[in-house]
C-alpha cells in the first residue's frame, strides 16, 4: 500500500488522474490504486477523492510512521 511505504505524495498525485482525459489506462490505474489504498470506491469523482484525502491524510501519516 502506498501509505505503508510512506508514499503519501503518491495518493495526491493519483487524484490528478481520476478524471483525466489523457488516457483510460491512467485513469483506471489511478481509480483502482486509490480504491485499494483507501478501501473505498469513489469512481472518477476527483472532488470526492480530494475531500476523502483531506479527511484521511493524517491516518495515512500515522500508518506510515508505525514500526513494521
Amino acid at each position: 500500500m502506498l501509505a505503508e511505504r510512506g508514499y503519501q505524495g503518491g495518493i495526491e498525485w493519483l487524484t490528478g488522474f481520476v478524471d483525466d482525459d489523457t488516457g483510460e489506462d491512467n485513469r483506471m490505474f489511478a481509480i483502482e490504486t486509490l480504491g485499494r489504498a483507501g478501501k473505498v470506491n469513489l469512481f472518477s469523482d476527483r472532488k470526492r477523492w480530494r475531500e476523502w484525502w483531506k479527511v484521511n491524510k493524517d491516518r495515512f501519516a500515522r500508518a506510515a510512521a508505525e514500526p513494521k
